[in-house]
């Protein structure tokens, strides 16, 4: 580090540079020797956060090399290096923008912002190249920066939610701010189409705030259809400490609460356990649950399974359900965790709302085309 300016020079084996303070290092190669004649190669990107008082570097996650991919990460199997070999090096990490470096606070908005913009940069040079040589048929394009910006900043357009922050909201809030990268991205291709080309722009799901968190495992725990080895660890994650067999049977739980029920906690002694099918009052308790916080239902609507899904592979869930405005299935629910009280406070800045009643939902489908009303695009 320089004792007068704020820099700092950083080694990678043979490779050295330096970085300002706030300065992005760009993409740089890094090696991992596996025997002695063997290695692989990655690619990260080297933030300078901080000099003084603290030493603080981010290095983001370690990518595939695209251009020695050490394991297929494309179709045909050389496009990968095809791309790289045009456009140098890019994230190949899946969902590539470090949403839990926001939501622990290594990174800040703007920072995250600006990881975020290269991603979206990146994303703009390959559909270029792809748009450019697309004659007809069917060309499909997946941006995530709108889909991550919204997970991560919809909290600031939502005064009612926990992690809402005025000064932030001021300068990150607006809905704009999601979207702003994109739309010259969406004007170049729209100057560039013919009138017999149809352009569909559409969000892959629809978006709403995410305030509390219903715990599904919780409530079945609750009303005596979960029950755990040990109810002294209610806390804990995982279904292997849940109590398996005839009438006891892991929930499954996914984000919008899915569930196998059985009426084990309540038979009569001496009586066989035996499994019951999910009954309509099933169905109504669940849709009773309010929120005592707020006073809201949590559970807008529950199904029985067998009732909507189609199939040979029934067996669980047998019932499923969709969670209110406001409020979604607890992370802690997927991995099997019954968290002591089934409705939480939303305490992240990671929005995990991906499922709920459509209504709910704000979402987007676009077209140059005029299309019917009802019915799917």
């Amino acid at each position: 580090m320089d004792s007068a300016n704020p820099v700092a020079k950083i080694v990678i084996g043979d490779q050295e540079f330096i970085l300002r303070e706030k300065e992005w290092s760009g993409w740089k190669t890094v090696k991992f020797d596996l025997i002695p004649t063997q290695s692989v190669s990655g690619t990260c990107m080297f933030y300078l956060k901080e000099v003084r008082p603290d030493f603080k570097l981010y290095v983001s996650a370690i990518n595939i090399d695209p251009a020695h991919p050490v394991l297929p990460i494309s179709t045909p199997p050389g496009y990968a290096e095809e791309l790289a070999a045009r456009f140098g090096t890019f994230f190949t990490k899946g969902l590539p923008a470090d949403t839990s470096a926001l939501g622990h606070g290594i990174l800040d908005e703007q920072e995250f912002l600006e990881q975020d913009d290269v991603v979206l940069r990146e994303s703009e040079r390959i559909f270029e190249y792809e748009f450019s040589r697309f004659d007809s048929g069917l060309l499909f394009y997946y941006v995530s920066s709108t889909d991550q910006r919204q997970h991560m900043f919809w909290r600031l357009q939502d005064e009612h939610h926990p992690m809402f922050d005025a000064g932030l909201a001021s300068r990150f809030g607006g809905r704009s701010r999601i979207s702003i990268g994109v739309r010259p991205f969406l004007d170049g291709v729209l100057r560039r189409i013919d009138e017999d080309t149809i352009l569909l722009v559409m969000s892959d799901h629809g978006f709403n705030s995410f305030r509390r968190q219903f715990n599904l495992n919780t409530w079945l725990y609750e009303n005596g259809y979960h029950r755990l080895r040990n109810p002294f660890k209610q806390e804990d994650s995982g279904f292997s400490r849940t109590r398996t067999g005839r009438g006891h049977r892991p929930t499954g739980s996914a984000s919008t609460a899915s569930t196998s029920t059985s009426a084990a906690a309540k038979r009569r002694p001496g009586r066989p356990r035996r499994e019951r099918t999910p009954h309509p009052r099933d169905r109504r308790r669940l849709e009773a649950t309010v929120d005592p916080k707020t006073g809201e239902k949590a559970i807008l609507r529950a199904y029985i399974a067998r009732e909507v899904y189609r199939g040979p592979h029934l067996e669980t869930p047998r019932t499923s359900s969709a969670v209110s405005t406001g409020a979604t299935g607890s992370p802690g629910a997927r991995p099997g965790q019954a968290a002591q009280g089934r409705l939480r406070r939303q305490h992240r800045k990671m929005e995990r709302r991906h499922m709920g009643r459509p209504r709910s939902c704000r979402d987007l489908a676009a077209t140059g085309r005029s299309r019917p009303r009802a019915g799917p695009v």
